[in-house]
């Protein structure tokens, strides 16, 4: 046993919860009972305790003295000093509340029990239901020599408690006859209130019951829609759910810690944490709060001003979620209320800005965050004694964060459901304009088709039988590429070899090609000339072709053409040959036909491929037929570009055009070759089948009335007349006119 004189001595005598008696000499208890006298009548002129037998709670304010210890300099043995106690004063609030501050603070006040019978004592509680202080100390002394120490707050662990409770609880027993008095020592860093009570023990169990069914009921209700947010992410796979379920966990922590209940069960042996968890949580209350905003009104979308300064607060909150760690306490809390109002303030100005362009669920966002700070004014107003003291001012804040997650997950339900009524609605709309156009797409005149990637056939619509005369049946097993025509059989592998390489160029671009094709018909062997338009899509996540080819429509002013003259200088790309010479032989039909035209075409593109190939590119007979042999035309090509000796040739062609006939002149920047030689070659050979070297001056012979080279070998003529005149073609074109 420590006696009371001990603590004179020594100062602050015990341990954690540590309780001392003393024993009970007379002389002993005369000294403790007159100083308790003493101290209830010392000092400013604070009224006692009086504890009667129909106490159940009874705040302390109006009977408690404080005396500010800035530096922390006195011990229990000073505040037994008479000089230190005459500097208590009285405190006349109802609820004490002095800001935020970094100090501590000694209070003194003294119970009398009322009891009529001598043997009747009664448990209380000294209870302080703010959880956030620092260390409390409650040093309590009766009259008859005993002394108790307690010890308790959110830098210590929490299993050192006396009392495992959310609040700070201290046992006081009071005895008839016996007087105590309680000296109070506190130390914070954050806001000091003194919401103090002396609360009775049965009564205190009855009203815990209740808070913990009430409590129960507000976090049950939050954690159920935290979890279905969560459930309903997994499901839609919408991230606004994941932003409203972060929302709602930081408002369940953030009221489990005001409550002192985190520090209770979530984290009860890190009281570092404990005490500085209430700052970080508040600002990812701000952080959800803001990304559910964002999300929630699509404001990147909706006003990209509004969504630079609502990230721009986002990255202010991420900066004070690194600093808030390193800067003291007091600073920390003052600096993320300062920084919420601003927060909120923005996020209310942009929930009106929302209502005043009309978006139907702005008002569910503002009104239920307009619940919450008016939650949260009342119980600061009930704090400062600025209101009345009911359950609504104790609990409007929480009241408040209750009604504002509940609301917001009605708007978010609704939300959904606008989406989907309109997802809904853009389906039945899709599938009326795909009805449409699939109704189109079948009457079109146009052959509309899908190829896969090896360029066969998944679907076409019905033109293709009125065109190509390829029925329904017989579409699976046609590749686009059987379909080309070409007059001359020994010209077809050089045909294929030119649609392939617009092919291979289209499968390796992203964007869309279009040129012109000869096609195959089964209707009296006669070919079909259409344009044909290829593109990628995506249907259903597999990728496809969609194509649509289109007669070649006729030339309306073509009946008015006369004459005319051209000139091209190509490089040495084989597919530009191609599209040049049908260039400049598009106007021929003016004055032969269609069939001949095409003749036309196809020599002068020989003529022009051997310009590039043997005159420009040096390319041997030998060596072409080797790459076509092994399917390396092209490759070759493209290596003898790459070749500073021939990158820079050119080919030039000239056309002249009139009601007498046509003259192409071509010609190549190559070193020439002896024509002569291999002009009496191809003259000797004839018509033979197969003939492979020289194809193309024999074609050119065959179809032209003159062929003349010059200039080595490099320059060549070609004239073709008109066997009719103008007026035979204007007659043919009138009938044709009529029978269309």
């Amino acid at each position: 046993m420590i006696p009371a004189s001990d603590i004179l001595m020594n100062g602050q005598t015990g341990a954690l919860n540590y309780t001392i008696s003393v024993k009970k000499r007379p002389a002993l208890q005369l000294f403790m009972t007159l100083w308790c006298l003493a101290a209830c009548v010392s000092g400013a002129s604070a009224m006692p305790v009086s504890v009667g037998k129909g106490t159940d709670i009874l705040p302390l304010a109006p009977y408690i003295q404080l005396l500010e210890d800035k530096n922390s300099a006195y011990t229990i043995n000073d505040m037994l000093d008479g000089s230190v106690t005459r500097q208590f004063q009285p405190v006349d609030e109802k609820m004490p509340n002095y800001g935020f501050m970094d100090s501590s603070f000694w209070i003194r006040f003294s119970i009398i029990p009322d009891y009529n019978t001598a043997d009747e004592s009664f448990e209380y509680y000294i209870e302080l239901p703010h959880p956030l202080y620092d260390i409390v100390e409650v040093y309590l002394f009766d009259s008859q020599g005993g002394f108790n120490l307690m010890r308790s707050g959110d830098t210590l662990p929490f299993n050192t408690r006396r009392i495992k409770y959310h609040n700070y609880l201290f046992p006081v027993k009071l005895k008839h006859g016996v007087n105590n008095t309680v000296f109070m020592h506190i130390t914070t860093t954050g806001s000091f209130q003194l919401p103090l009570n002396l609360v009775r023990s049965d009564y205190l169990l009855e009203r815990e019951q209740l808070f913990l069914i009430s409590g129960g009921m507000l976090y049950g209700i939050l954690i159920i829609i935290l979890l279905a947010s969560i459930l309903f992410f997994f499901i839609e796979m919408d991230r606004l759910y994941l932003y409203y379920a972060a929302f709602v966990l930081s408002i369940v922590l953030w009221l489990l810690t005001l409550d002192g209940f985190a520090f209770q069960y979530l984290w009860p042996g890190s009281p570092w944490w404990a005490n500085r968890s209430v700052p970080f949580l508040i600002n990812g209350v701000i952080i959800s709060t803001l990304l559910f905003c964002r999300n929630f009104f699509v404001v990147k979308e909706t006003s990209p001003r509004v969504d630079k300064l609502v990230l721009g607060l986002v990255a202010v909150s991420l900066f004070l979620a690194l600093v808030l760690f390193f800067i003291p306490y007091t600073m920390s809390v003052q600096i993320i209320t300062f920084y919420s109002i601003i927060t909120s303030s923005v996020l209310i100005l942009t929930g009106l800005y929302y209502v005043l362009k009309k978006q139907r669920l702005a008002r569910y966002f503002t009104g239920a965050l307009f619940l919450f700070l008016l939650g949260t004014i009342l119980v600061a107003l009930n704090r400062y004694g600025l209101v009345q003291k009911n359950f609504l001012s104790e609990n409007a804040q929480k009241i408040g964060a209750l009604i504002q997650v509940i609301v917001l997950y009605l708007a978010l339900g609704e939300r959904i459901s606008i989406i989907n009524r309109e997802k809904a609605d853009a389906r039945n709309d899709a599938a009326t304009v795909m009805k449409k156009y699939t109704i189109i797409a079948e009457e079109s005149d146009d052959i509309i088709f899908t190829l896969d990637s090896s360029w066969n056939f998944i679907s076409s619509n019905k033109a293709i039988k009125k065109h190509l005369k390829i029925s329904e049946r017989e579409l699976p097993r046609v590749n686009l590429l059987d379909l080309i025509y070409e007059e001359n059989p020994e010209n077809r592998e050089e045909t294929l070899q030119f649609v392939k390489k617009k092919l291979e160029d289209f499968r390796g671009d992203t964007r869309p090609v279009s040129f012109k094709a000869v096609f195959k018909s089964s209707f009296m062997g006669e070919p079909v000339t259409m344009n044909v338009n290829l593109e990628h899509i995506s249907i259903e996540g597999k990728h496809e072709i969609l194509g649509r080819a289109t007669s070649v429509m006729e030339d309306t002013l073509l009946r008015y053409f006369v004459e005319e003259k051209q000139k091209y200088v190509i490089e040495n790309y084989l597919l530009t040959a191609d599209e040049t010479t049908q260039r400049m032989t598009r106007n021929l039909e003016r004055y032969i036909t269609s069939r001949e035209a095409n003749m036309i075409r196809m020599a002068l593109r020989e003529i022009m491929i051997n310009a590039i190939e043997h005159g420009n590119l040096g390319i041997t007979f030998d060596e072409k037929s080797g790459a076509i042999n092994t399917g390396a035309y092209f490759s070759l090509i493209e290596a003898r570009r790459q070749i500073p000796e021939y990158r820079d040739r050119r080919v030039s062609v000239k056309c002249v055009i009139t009601s007498r006939g046509v003259e192409y002149t071509v010609r190549d920047d190559g070193q020439g070759f002896d024509y002569h030689a291999l002009l009496d070659k191809v003259k000797g050979m004839g018509d033979k089948k197969n003939l492979y070297h020289g194809r193309g001056i024999l074609m050119s012979m065959n179809i032209f009335d003159t062929v003349e080279y010059s200039d080595r070998g490099r320059r060549v003529k070609l004239v073709k007349y008109f066997s009719r005149g103008v007026k035979q073609a204007d007659e043919q074109a009138e009938s044709e006119h009529v029978l269309l």
